[in-house]
């Protein structure tokens, strides 16, 4: 018995005869598509048929929606190639392609049917929300301080710097539930954490993290840290990205390091790549935790740095910490000052310090919190002068002479910036042979 006959525009589309309508079945018989989605990755299957039809690596341009085809037939390949999905002659082209290997199926509207959808879900964004003035119900920070709750936080610093043990200490922090050196996991369960590595490799983050673990008594070997190794930028490989995301219910992504994910200076169409990786890393729908670097200029002057690059890199960020490496440090031991330079909606952290022992070339690694003074001139001079001044009298008091020689500022300056810390109550005063002479001691305000 022959199966109900198929519409004539699916055959002729598929190069066929009108005398040959008669074998077709119809799309009645088929049945409906059972389609799963997995990031942008759809799979289209019609069981009655047997057919799958995979859409993977979906792009959009200027000129369309892209997308590769593999369409099987009961479990055989009978095509894989790429496809604008809007284009009547590329749909055409390949439903002719497959009618000529397997005549007896409506061809023109499976693929017409797998094109559209994928076009749709890909373009449908969420609608707009209105406005209802509530408070934020949700911990602000997913890892205090380094990573906020959403889009994109930074961690920057000049080359050889430790950015990367920071970045696995984070992840550390996050997959444990363990607060650690200070890094506090706010989302009150253990996280899944994606590695997307542009700069090192599998081996070298496995022993970094297994010296981390020893360092820390944490058994490393099971914790759900991932690593996607990549070769091109974020917007050219995000629909592999997105599938990995939920391949592994990913809760945190890593990025490193920034500038190869942008791309280096302008894409085709002239627009800024820092810009494109952005929107990318919004679109994935993960608090990202970003690596990135400075120029030699802004490592080697005082104070305030920017992420190197576009100036987007810092204008678009959420939550930006500045790390620098002291060189006045003793043998095996890393001495790193955090400096919090942008946030968007609480008041910025307070600087602090990072010391990393490492035990020989194989052996542990050790962090812990430190006092910015240990790392000595190198991590001061990144403060104000009133950061300094209260920085150097955090271990005890001194008087106006050695506030000076320990923040290098001169002593004239100083002794101004002790009395308006003191007319707000921040220091207060050991008088030494009576009045503010020379040998009055300053020390901070137990509040």
């Amino acid at each position: 018995m022959k199966s109900p006959k198929a519409g004539a525009d699916d055959f002729v589309a598929s190069g066929h005869a009108e005398a040959d309508l008669a074998d077709l079945p119809g799309t009645e018989a088929i049945g409906a598509a059972a389609v799963s989605r997995e990031g942008d990755d759809f799979l289209f299957v019609w069981p009655g048929c047997d057919v799958r039809i995979e859409v993977t690596t979906v792009r959009e341009h200027g000129e369309g929606i892209t997308a590769e085809l593999a369409v099987s037939l009961g479990g055989r390949e009978l095509h894989w190639g790429r496809l604008q999905l809007a284009s009547t002659l590329a749909k055409g082209t390949l439903v002719k392609r497959l009618a000529q290997q397997h005549r007896a199926l409506p061809w023109g509207t499976l693929v017409e049917h797998v094109c559209r959808e994928a076009a749709r879900a890909v373009r449908n964004g969420a609608p707009a929300a209105r406005l209802e003035a509530r408070p934020f119900s949700g911990p602000r920070f997913l890892l205090e301080p380094f990573v906020w709750h959403s889009d994109c936080s930074f961690i920057f610093a000049d080359g050889g710097t430790g950015k990367g043990y920071v970045a696995l200490v984070n992840c550390l922090a996050g997959t444990t539930g363990r607060t650690i050196a200070g890094i506090h996991p706010r989302a009150g369960r253990g996280l899944r954490a994606l590695y997307l590595d542009w700069e090192s490799s599998k081996d070298d983050l496995d022993d970094r993290l297994h010296r981390l673990g020893r360092g820390l008594a944490i058994d490393t070997t099971e914790l759900p840290i991932y690593r996607l190794g990549m070769d091109r930028p974020l917007v050219a490989d995000l629909a592999r990205v997105r599938t990995e995301c939920a391949r592994i219910t990913a809760d945190l992504l890593v990025i490193d390091s920034w500038m190869p994910a942008c791309g280096f200076g302008r894409d085709t169409a002239g627009a800024d790549t820092a810009v494109g990786a952005f929107a990318a890393v919004r679109s994935l729908g993960r608090p990202a935790l970003a690596i990135a670097h400075m120029s030699k200029v802004m490592a080697d002057q005082k104070g305030a740095a920017r992420i190197y690059g576009s100036v987007f890199n810092h204008n678009l960020s959420r939550n930006v910490w500045e790390v620098k490496r002291t060189e006045d440090s003793e043998p095996g031991e890393m001495l790193l000052g955090c400096y919090h330079t942008k946030v968007n909606e609480v008041a910025r952290r307070k600087p602090f310090g990072l010391r990393f022992a490492f035990d020989g070339e194989d052996g542990p690694v050790t962090v812990s919190t430190c006092p910015l003074i240990q790392g000595g001139a190198d991590l001061l001079e990144k403060l104000s002068l009133r950061q300094r001044i209260r920085t150097v009298l955090a271990p005890g008091a001194l008087t106006t002479e050695e506030i000076a020689e320990a923040t290098g500022a001169p002593e004239k300056t100083v002794r101004a910036r002790l009395s308006e810390l003191h007319r707000q109550h921040h220091v207060v005063t050991f008088e030494e042979g009576g009045g503010r002479g020379k040998h009055t001691r300053w020390g901070l305000a137990t509040r």
